[in-house]
């Protein structure tokens, strides 16, 4: 027959030592009370080893309320109990767990040793923790690198756009000087390919303006060169502007 553990007038004459742990049980934590726990007399013996099972077992992370301990008598004998721990989760199901009652370790069919210890199966969640972190921190790693790949795939697309949008412009402005300088005499260009692409960005709202530097002779009435540099300038959607200046006093900043 099972009893409610209380403190019964009999265990008054127990050995100082168990009396002394009892004292201890009562103000050590609240987290089980002594009711909630059931013994036959013939065990009554193992009343602090059944309450420190239960307390390792409502300290638990699963165990989000302790319901109720006792002796699995189909298991037990005087010199070896079994003790049996009911709790509910955080979703409020109830699960028991089944525990030695001299080592106090969790018996698990399904582990190698047949048992568990309380500090072995925090550690195990606690390296189950480590690895969805380890499994979390990957995967947002992987991301961050797609998305890193994503934004220089964009950006190298948009780098190819703009180089083709600026070679468009370069005919445009080889004609343009060609216009702008047919009257000079035996004009030599100082290029023979599209100058490399120097961007400006307009006071006005930031607008980028690409221009091309082009040098070249010509000769004067006397047959004297002069030397030229023009400055073509786009910026879209406007049609483009040039200008040209002596060479010297481009180069001399003046």
């Amino acid at each position: 027959m099972f009893f409610p553990i209380s403190l019964p007038s009999r265990l008054l004459k127990t050995p100082y030592s168990l009396c002394a742990l009892l004292s201890v049980i009562y103000s050590s934590s609240h987290a089980v009370e002594l009711e909630q726990l059931h013994l036959p007399r013939t065990y009554l013996r193992y009343l602090p080893q059944i309450y420190d099972g239960a307390q390792l077992m409502a300290q638990t992370e699963k165990c989000h309320q302790f319901v109720k301990g006792g002796l699995k008598i189909d298991a037990s004998d005087l010199k070896a109990p079994v003790f049996s721990y009911t709790c509910r989760d955080s979703n409020n199901l109830t699960y028991r767990w089944v525990v030695d009652g001299l080592s106090l370790e969790i018996l698990d069919d399904t582990r190698p040793q047949g048992r568990i210890s309380f500090a072995e199966y925090q550690n195990e969640l606690e390296q189950q923790r480590q690895r969805q972190r380890e499994r979390e921190q990957a995967r947002e790693e992987e991301l961050a690198r797609l998305q890193a790949e994503r934004e220089a795939i964009e950006a190298e697309r948009e780098k190819l756009r703009l180089e083709q949008q600026r070679a468009s412009y370069w005919p445009k402005c080889k004609n343009l000087l060609s216009e702008k300088t047919k009257n000079m005499r035996a004009v030599e260009w100082q290029f023979d390919q599209q100058p490399e692409v120097e961007l400006l960005t307009s006071d006005e709202g930031g607008t980028e303006k690409v221009r091309f530097i082009m040098d070249f002779n010509a000769q004067d009435y006397h047959r004297q060169t002069l030397e030229y540099r023009a400055f073509c300038d786009f910026m879209p959607p406007e049609d483009a502007t040039i200008e040209i200046h002596p060479r010297a006093l481009v180069q001399s900043g003046k």
